[in-house]
């Protein structure tokens, strides 16, 4: 089949209640089956949770692209929000600290025509939208990419953020893993389980499979990653799960993807005591470290580097092909042999005089942003320069206009 042909075949329906949505599943299932490189922020289960927990105030919006034959073949969950006096089409929704992708999903055979199909759909409801926001999608993936295409043909204007996530392939086993680890990485993975069992420790991994123990679980999970945030440990971490809202929809999805097999929530135990939490998930071949906490009194031990390892050590021996350290590229993150990914952050604007004039303001904005943290930077990197070294720069500061 040609690509006019394809093009003519596939229709675009726009859900806009949440009981159309939770119809949806069995079919979005099934397209995620097809659409092998989908994360697990493009399940169902994500999705439809965060709408539960943080779309009440916004308009529900999900494009879906059917074929002839009314299979569905494209995706694409939105929601339309206002701030400053702004209208917002956003993929998924605004201000989603707890999600690390974002992307439509696409059956492989006809993802470009189910691009374009989106495309027309954000375009004939132009006058509804000022600004379209596709925040963290893949960099090279052919949602972005026939985006970037059609965008030009239709006279919108772009505003990219280039981002980064950390992967890597996983090998068929730990011996094989391990041996790919720079020679620094491989003595710690090794060393800190030592530590433990040469002092004496008792170390043991717990992986929660039983719905009844979930909510006890995450309890722990919660306080163990607060106390890593609130601790003074040389790299800050926030607390991701400030507030009741966020641990609500974590729970609420959590209970979901586990009924599904795609999260492990686990636990360090050393000498019968939970001192590291580390959550897994799970998505075709892809095994995920999403994120964390341990007790900052057992920070000597590596507690959670051991825990890491034991989570890739299962991952591995379960089959799972690829290793995601998500959103980010580290030390951290490095030393387990992740390279970096292209991501990329877009900001489009249609042809409309309101929509071009908020979309320069945001351009402004992000620009503004990004020159106050840079001199934040250069400010703290200046600070800790002796004060014969700052003299000697002060010729380079930033100079008052």
């Amino acid at each position: 089949m040609n690509h006019a042909t394809q093009a003519a075949s596939v229709s675009v329906d726009c859900l806009s209640t949440l009981d159309e949505l939770r119809a949806l599943r069995p079919e979005w299932d099934d397209l995620l089956k097809e659409a092998e490189s989908a994360s697990i922020f493009q399940t169902w289960e994500w999705v439809t949770t965060w709408y539960e927990h943080f779309g009440t105030d916004k308009s529900l919006l999900v494009l879906t692209v059917r074929d002839a034959a009314g299979r569905l073949v494209g995706l694409a969950p939105f929601s339309l929000s206002v701030s400053g006096g702004c209208r917002f089409l956003y993929l998924l929704g605004r201000k989603v600290t707890l999600t690390e992708y974002f992307d439509a999903t696409l059956h492989p055979d006809v993802a470009e025509v189910a691009v374009e199909a989106i495309f027309d759909a954000w375009h004939r409801r132009a006058n509804e939208w000022n600004l379209l926001r596709l925040p963290v999608s893949e960099g090279d993936g052919p949602f972005i990419r026939h985006v970037r295409r059609l965008a030009a043909g239709y006279g919108y204007r772009i505003y990219a953020e280039a981002r980064e996530a950390a992967s890597r392939p996983l090998p068929p086993s730990w011996e094989g893993f391990h041996r790919t680890l720079k020679k620094s990485m491989k003595d710690n993975v090794n060393n800190y389980v030592n530590r433990l069992r040469r002092e004496g420790h008792d170390e043991r991994l717990v992986i929660v499979e039983d719905p009844a123990e979930l909510d006890v679980t995450l309890d722990t999970f919660f306080e163990l990653h607060r106390r890593r945030a609130e601790a003074d440990l040389g790299v800050p971490h926030l607390d991701r799960f400030a507030t009741p809202e966020s641990r609500r929809f974590f729970r609420a999805v959590a209970g979901r993807l586990l009924e599904r097999g795609k999260i492990w929530p686990c636990l360090l135990y050393v000498d019968g005591t939970p001192v590291a939490a580390q959550i897994c998930l799970l998505q075709g071949g892809r095994f995920y470290l999403y994120l964390s906490g341990y007790d900052p009194a057992w920070a000597r031990y590596g507690v959670m580097l051991v825990l890491s390892r034991r989570c890739i050590e299962r991952a591995i021996a379960f089959g799972y092909r690829e290793l995601d350290l998500l959103r980010g590229v580290d030390q951290v993150k490095t030393r387990w042999g992740c390279q970096p990914r292209a991501l990329v952050d877009l900001t489009l604007s249609n042809s409309r005089l309101r929509s071009r004039l908020c979309f320069n303001l945001y351009r402004l904005n992000r620009r503004r942003f990004w020159l106050m943290r840079r001199y934040r930077r250069w400010k703290t990197s200046r600070a800790s320069l002796p004060r014969s070294a700052r003299n000697a720069t002060n010729n380079d500061a930033p100079r008052k206009p």
